[in-house]
């Protein structure tokens, strides 16, 4: 039985070549004839429309792409422009806050060292003045 499996196998490896050898022929002539001219022909005009179709699309959605990435950056700058506004504000909110917390403690410490002088003054004429009477 393996002859037999074996030589089936080699009858259809045969035929299959023929079949391949006599399609291949057959497209050979067809091509090679003038209705084969036509349709290669044919077929080059419609690859040549499909290829003009895709660089149309192409084109399309490279404009779209451009577009989108270009609103994108204007959002960006704009918010990071927004962004900058706030900030600033803040900082100037800020250090204006600051200056006026520091005018505070100065004259606070202006209004304790002239409390503090005229203490010391009314403690001199004070001493003095018991000084003064004890001589």
């Amino acid at each position: 039985m393996s002859n037999h499996n074996s030589s089936d196998s080699g009858i259809k490896t045969l035929l299959g070549i023929g079949v391949g050898l006599f399609a291949g022929g057959a497209l050979g002539y067809y091509l090679a004839s003038e209705e084969g001219k036509e349709m290669r022909l044919k077929a080059a005009a419609k690859l040549s429309e499909l290829e003009a179709e895709a660089r149309e699309t192409l084109k399309k959605q490279n404009n779209v792409i451009s577009s989108q990435l270009k609103t994108a950056v204007e959002s960006s700058s704009e918010w990071l422009d927004s962004a900058k506004e706030t900030v600033q504000e803040r900082i100037s909110t800020v250090t204006s806050k600051a200056e006026d917390v520091a005018d505070d403690v100065e004259d606070s410490y202006e209004n304790g060292v002239n409390k503090a002088k005229a203490k010391i003054k009314a403690h001199k004429e004070s001493l003095n003045g018991a000084l003064n009477g004890a001589s």
